[in-house]
């Protein structure tokens, strides 16, 4: 009964709810294998209130962020520099920051990696180097992606195929297994403020037999960028 009486007086409410909603019906739309279990009456993949905030148009999201820092200043001892820092972040779009139902305060990031197996001898497709201004560094992990604002891990797969992948692998080269979904929580080293890293780990398999990868000699600059880092 309260709740109608709530969200007509404020405008705020009102928009956080039916942007919940929008996104929650669009989570029950996605949810589908390969990239999810369908929704049942017990759960629906990927609505957790972060899932659905990090979806949310950018206004909103970097309201509902100021909001959150605002409680995490007022909760800790986190100090008018460092909260400062935080709200800038918020304030340009690098962080996502959110209050949980019991009031605990995060940062949010979430990643999609793709873990490609060759079917006959299970063999790992890995990024072994990046490139930068001083040559090629070591850089061994599965290559993968940071979420954009309201991106989907589907959307945010096919970008990887277009950008790190291309003219490397082509979505018709593999068949698609599922998602796994891995949450770390880290405490960040400058702001002290706790982050939940969610990994989305795409795996498949591969149906070539090898993949055409361009290949680069290690020269004294790239080994001396490597022990600088």
């Amino acid at each position: 009964e309260k709740l109608p009486a709530a969200l007509e007086t404020s405008q705020l409410l009102l928009s956080t709810a039916q942007q919940y909603c929008k996104q929650f019906h669009a989570a029950i739309v996605r949810a589908k294998p390969p990239l999810a279990h369908y929704p049942t009456d017990l759960a629906v993949p990927l609505t957790s209130y972060e899932d659905l905030v990090m979806s949310m148009p950018q206004a909103l999201q970097t309201t509902i962020g100021l909001q959150a820092v605002e409680t995490l200043s007022s909760q800790t001892s986190l100090g008018a520099a460092k909260a400062a820092k935080l709200r800038g972040e918020v304030l340009c779009g690098r962080s996502v920051v959110v209050v949980t139902g019991s009031g605990t305060v995060f940062r949010v990031s979430s990643l999609v990696v793709f873990r490609l197996i060759r079917g006959h001898d299970d063999c790992v497709f890995m990024q072994v180097g990046k490139a930068t201004d001083s040559g090629f560094v070591p850089s061994l992990q599965l290559p993968g992606t940071k979420l954009d604002r309201g991106e989907t891990v589907e959307d945010a797969l096919h970008r990887l195929f277009e950008t790190k992948l291309a003219g490397v692998l082509s979505m018709s080269q593999v068949i698609r297994l599922g998602v796994e979904r891995e949450t770390v929580e880290k405490e960040s080293k400058e702001l002290k403020v706790c982050t939940r890293y969610i990994r989305n780990v795409c795996s498949a398999s591969f149906t070539a037999d090898r993949v055409e990868a361009p290949a680069f000699a290690v020269d004294a600059a790239s080994e001396a960028a490597r022990q600088a880092e």
